[in-house]
């Protein structure tokens, strides 16, 4: 009876040290426990219930403390934690028994672990509670179903997904891919390209070396500082984009866009807000459909469209420029350029052209239920009855066609 009971206890050892797996025992409150890793070696968390804070340490082995929190102490030995060490990976499991309610005073799980230098923490995952992890480690994949993630000091990539919270990242060297389901998402000094996503929450993105794409349901996007392309998409909230080295897409589907300081193009459109441009320096395609749009200090070829509202285009350098309103009034104020092309447009409001006193160009406007005035000296080569009209100021050169259905359309001197 002996040796078959010895046999059997051998048997279970046996396992235990092939599986590589070590238990807490289950009366314990506390888990203090440490294990070797190799260099470039990685982590894995696995937590149900319970706050999880990784921080790194010039030590070559994995530190693990945990402390189990409940309303019974009785059911503390119900829940195990279960540690499987290998050399090159360790991962740190939380045990529930089959049916146990870890909800509603259940016991729950906090684990402080500290990881080498240059470990990966993959994955790092809770299903109720905060996930903070602080570097410098390789790289992250973190998972919250409902609770906050926050990521700092990274060298390489970054995947960070939380169901109901908040997600922060902040000087991650690699590639982030962040999302959001209910939370805002803040990324700050990333050294790579960002994709970030939020069903319901807004995406705050600052000091980006390389292209970002941001994509919100319902929330706001701010991106400033991005070196590369920036392409972002509201359905519902305003959009702000600031200093970017590429060039930019943006939409809001019901607020304002507001771009500035773009060294690329800027294609962007709004359904239900108005259109602000400033300092965009390869070209601008705008749509608003129920909007005004505001383009000033810029340049590049210049298109700009408004359904039922105004557009407003201040100080442009261009020497190609279409600008159409459907119920709204279309002013332009800037230089104009030899062999330049400049056309405004609108349905049923005023057309408004302002130019230096010293402007050369060639004209040819037209209005069916305004007027059409002109403070420069005009050679005209055709007139019907103070409607349509062409001519030439000075020498011609730039080509400049103005419309109005049923507003009128005017030519001025600047002051300046």
């Amino acid at each position: 009876m002996k040796i078959r009971e010895g046999i059997k206890n051998c048997w279970l050892a046996c396992v235990l040290i092939l599986l590589g797996a070590q238990i807490a025992s289950g009366q314990d409150r506390e888990f203090h426990q440490t294990y070797d890793l190799a260099e470039k070696g990685s982590v894995a968390i696995y937590n149900t219930s319970g706050a999880v804070r990784v921080s790194s340490w010039n030590e070559a082995r994995v530190k693990v403390d945990a402390v189990k929190r409940g309303r019974n102490e009785a059911d503390f030995a119900k829940v195990q934690i279960e540690v499987s060490p290998k050399p090159e990976r360790v991962e740190i499991r939380v045990i529930y028994p089959s049916g146990f309610n870890w909800r509603g005073g259940g016991v729950s799980v906090d684990f402080d672990v500290k990881v080498p230098r240059g470990a990966t923490v993959n994955p790092a995952n809770t299903t109720s509670g905060d996930l903070t992890i602080a570097g410098p480690i390789e790289r992250v994949a973190a998972r919250a179903t409902s609770g906050n993630i926050s990521v700092q000091d990274v060298a390489d990539t970054a995947s960070l997904n939380s169901t109901s919270g908040d997600v922060t990242a902040a000087r991650i060297g690699g590639e982030i891919r962040a999302n959001a389901t209910s939370g805002t998402l803040t990324i700050t000094d990333a050294g790579s390209r960002v994709f970030a996503t939020a069903s319901s929450g807004s995406v705050r993105i600052t000091n980006a070396r390389d292209d970002v794409s941001a994509t919100v349901s319902s929330g706001d996007i701010k991106l400033e500082k991005i070196g590369g392309r920036a392409i972002v998409r509201s359905n519902s909230g305003w959009v702000v984009v600031n200093d970017i080295g590429g060039d930019v897409q943006a939409t809001s589907m019901t607020d304002d866009v507001s771009v500035s300081k773009v060294k690329g193009r800027v294609v962007v459109s709004a359904i239900s807000g108005n259109i602000t441009l400033r300092e965009i320096a390869e070209g601008i395609k705008a749509t608003a459909v129920s909007g005004a749009v505001n383009i000033s200090d810029s340049s590049g070829r210049i298109e700009v469209v408004s359904t039922s509202d105004s557009v407003i285009l201040t100080n442009l350098d261009s020497k190609d420029v279409v600008a159409k309103s459907t119920s709204g009034s279309v002013q332009f104020t800037g230089k104009i350029h030899e062999g330049g092309n400049y056309e405004l447009e609108s349905f049923s409001g005023e057309v408004l052209l302002t130019l230096s006193p010293e402007s050369h160009f060639t004209v040819s406007a037209q209005t069916w239920n305004g007027s059409l005035n002109t403070e420069f000296p005009l050679q005209l080569t055709r007139s019907t009855g103070g409607n349509f009209l062409t001519g030439t100021v000075g020498k011609g050169g730039a080509d400049i066609r103005l419309k109005s259905f049923n507003g009128s359309v005017r030519i001025r001197k600047s002051t300046r």
